[in-house]
């Protein structure tokens, strides 16, 4: 299997459009030049008959499509346009579907084997990873981030972010970034163990590991367990390769100790805290964040549990005091809008290749993710999250069902 890295002028084009696919930011925070958008736009435009042509189960495609439009609109309609989250998300979803379909397309006909493309998302991924680790190092350099991308008017600002502790990179949230970096771990991990005989991919990817996992300590603690899920899933168990492990994370280690102030050192502190709570939860034990997350559980009473119309619960006058995605769905359009809501993630499971572990087992464990975690927050068709599962969805179906064999005009 050929995962590899090339340095040549069409592997960096390909490298930076899969790049802004995934984590293209919007410029300045104005939703209107958001780069991910814009480049599925320009993957579909690129072949849209073709991309069209192989799209499966296009009348299911358009159902699910049209029914989230439906929700949104029905959304700006019941809080009285005071909520358009819903709006944009509706628009991104199907447009993130056309654009994975159409940039597999593009790779094809570049003549890139499959398994370089999901390296370049796994290289993507650590990219923002590393912003996120430098976004800490380096107050100016945070500063440009935060005024490239316009993240400070959507965090939720709080001391550690004020701090610097906790960064985004070019993302626009703290909990679903941290499973973003997770999924890169994930990828990693899946092309360490694909590589065969490699040894130069194996230590790349060893690499990719231990800063997507470090960087979900700046971040969010839902990633930082993922990852250790996740490592502890694929099992690194060489000794040599644990050494090489090991060795890099004292070198972070050496770097926060040597070139941190007093004070960053003391708000970090803050997140090793944080973080403790990983190994309550594991035990069993019971934690601030579990005893918050029982009292998010709860539906609207009466008609409003089949109706809703309290909007996506974070406007200003539309507000649910839930962080739970199922809950927030809920009471904004109702246990029906919830099903209605869900068809497009039904239409990927129920579209994808068979063949689909063959391009990659990260696949469906995010498939997994996505629902499991949406218990926690709204994580159904999270901005990055999305833009890397379509990806890999387009994958699937250009490369695996065969419909573009020897195909290359277009």
């Amino acid at each position: 299997m050929s995962f590899t890295l090339n340095t040549n002028k069409s592997s960096i084009i390909t490298f930076v459009v899969v790049f802004l696919f995934i984590v293209g930011w919007r410029l300045l925070g104005v939703g209107i030049l958001d780069i991910s958008i814009i480049t599925s736009c320009l993957m579909f435009i690129m072949n849209p008959r073709t991309t069209w042509r192989v799209l499966p189960n296009k009348l299911v495609f358009l159902i699910s499509s049209m029914s989230f439009v439906i929700l949104a609109l029905y959304v700006v309609l019941t809080t009285q346009g005071l909520d358009l989250s819903l709006l944009t998300r509706s628009v991104r979803v199907p447009l993130g579907i056309l654009g994975g379909v159409g940039l597999a397309i593009w790779c094809l006909n570049r003549g890139l084997p499959k398994e370089t493309i999901l390296t370049y998302i796994a290289l993507a991924i650590t990219l923002n990873a590393i912003f996120v680790l430098l976004m800490f190092a380096l107050p100016s350099f945070r500063a440009i981030i935060y005024n490239l991308t316009g993240a400070l008017d959507t965090l939720n600002y709080t001391t550690t972010i004020a701090a610097g502790i906790r960064n985004p990179g070019l993302t626009y949230g703290l909990s679903q970034t941290s499973i973003f970096q997770a999924i890169g771990t994930l990828i990693s991990l899946h092309i360490f163990r694909a590589v065969g005989t490699n040894n130069k991919t194996k230590m790349l990817m060893l690499v990719f590991v231990v800063v997507n996992t470090i960087s979900c300590f700046f971040i969010g603690r839902a990633g930082l367990l993922l990852s250790i899920v996740f490592i502890a899933l694929y099992g690194v168990t060489n000794v040599k390769r644990l050494i090489v492990l090991a060795g890099l994370v004292i070198l972070v280690l050496f770097y926060y100790f040597s070139f941190t102030s007093e004070l960053e050192k003391e708000e970090v502190k803050v997140q090793v805290e944080r973080a403790e709570e990983i190994i309550n939860v594991l035990q069993g034990e019971s934690t601030n964040t579990t005893e918050n997350m029982e009292d998010m559980f709860h539906l609207p009473e009466g008609v409003s549990s089949i109706i809703g119309g309290y909007g996506m619960g974070r406007s200003e006058y539309f507000y649910t005091d839930s962080d739970v995605g199922y809950v927030r769905i809920i009471y904004a359009v109702g246990v029906l809008g919830l099903i209605l809501y869900m068809l497009n993630m039904a239409y990927v499971l129920l579209s994808v290749d068979k063949g689909v572990l063959k391009i990659s087992e990260p696949f469906l464990i995010i498939s997994v993710v996505f629902f499991v975690l949406n218990f926690k927050e709204l994580f159904f068709y999270s901005r990055n999250i999305w833009q890397a599962y379509c990806v890999l969805f387009g994958l699937s179906v250009v490369y695996m069902n065969g419909r573009l064999k020897g195909e290359r005009e277009y």
